[in-house]
């Protein structure tokens, strides 16, 4: 017979369970299931079919559970966190077909975020061209946070992908980024800034007449976008 004292933590648990039968039958870690608990069972069940889509196309699933806590944890209503999950899987598509099947996760959610901000889908892809056998994480996440400052997302990609290709380290890509935010805080423009700094990295990106890259065989014209 089962103790009185045990009933609360069995109803909790059982309280707890995914009931729909398809949450039960997808198969997550166990960090991803804890996630996965932490949604309200009917919003659970309507993110499902989305995570379903995502493990078939072998993309990780956190970042989706992640976007749909953040809409739990604001009071959104589930169409629109829905949505939100839809649109940042479909993100996530994009950038595994820019970045190959072998992107990492972290690789996937650095993709997603870049083209969220706004940053060129070939961007992705040249970047990994760029970097064939090395993480893109970083410079990904440079380009989004160089877009969030102002400077124009045509100018970030192809400084971070220009860079990329010169071997720039993930240390010195983050310190040029460092570099703008100091430029801005003494009123330099966003984009103006980013093309000085990376050609102290990297001459060959110095902007000539008119606004286009100098040296280097013009790979990066028109750096300067107003």
């Amino acid at each position: 017979m089962t103790s009185l004292r045990l009933l609360p933590a069995i109803v909790f648990l059982l309280a707890a369970r995914p009931t729909d039968a398809h949450a039960q039958a997808l198969p997550l870690s166990q960090p991803d299931s804890a996630l996965l608990l932490q949604l309200a069972s009917p919003l659970r069940s309507v993110v499902l079919p989305a995570l379903d889509s995502a493990q078939a196309a072998l993309i990780p699933v956190e970042p989706l559970i992640d976007k749909a806590l953040e809409g739990q944890s604001k009071g959104a209503p589930p169409d629109r966190i829905v949505a939100a999950v839809d649109g940042l899987l479909a993100l996530m598509r994009d950038a595994r077909s820019a970045l190959g099947s072998s992107a990492s996760p972290p690789e996937l959610a650095a993709g997603a975020s870049a083209l969220h901000a706004g940053a060129p889908l070939n961007a992705l892809s040249e970047l990994r061209a760029a970097r064939p056998h090395d993480a893109v994480t970083v410079p990904l996440g440079v380009m989004s946070e160089l877009i969030a400052r102002g400077v124009t997302p045509t100018t970030s990609a192809r400084l971070v992908v220009a860079l990329a290709r010169e071997g720039t380290s993930d240390a010195n890509l983050v310190a040029l980024r460092k570099r703008v935010d100091l430029d801005l805080a003494a009123g330099i423009p966003p984009s103006v800034s980013a093309v000085r700094n990376a050609s102290q990295e990297y001459p060959g990106l110095a902007p000539g007449p008119g606004g286009k890259s100098g040296g280097g065989g013009g790979a990066v014209p028109d750096l300067v976008v107003p």
